[in-house]
């Protein structure tokens, strides 16, 4: 069904990124660096995608009353885990960070009362 739904949505998502987006000027982005993202997206989907739903079936197959409740618990744990793993490995698979250069928005962002911190 993932592969199905790639090859139907991909239309939508180049005419989203490379008409809409490039109309209004978000879309920075080549057609070769498009395909390599998604294809990058497809395997950590392969990777992460049967490990998760293995899990989800094996709850739903010895849950038994309180099947509600574990998956809820499943659910909320993988999200928990997924926020802390997203910025320090996913992440970095699709953008490139650097820091943010010396100026005045560096000083704006430090003297802001949020806490950000910068290294």
């Amino acid at each position: 069904m993932f592969f199905f739904y790639q090859i139907t949505d991909l239309p939508f998502s180049l005419y989203s990124t490379f008409v809409v987006e490039a109309r209004h000027g978000f879309n920075k982005q080549m057609i070769w660096l498009f395909f390599r993202d998604m294809l990058k997206g497809i395997c950590l989907m392969a990777v992460l995608g049967p490990s998760i739903v293995s899990a989800i079936i094996v709850i739903v197959q010895k849950g038994g009353a309180y099947l509600a409740i574990y998956l809820w618990g499943f659910m909320f744990v993988l999200s928990l885990i997924m926020m802390t793993i997203y910025p320090i490995l996913i992440a970095l698979l699709f953008n490139k960070f650097t820091p943010l250069p010396k100026g005045s928005l560096r000083e704006k962002l430090r003297s802001s009362p949020l806490p950000l911190s910068f290294h």
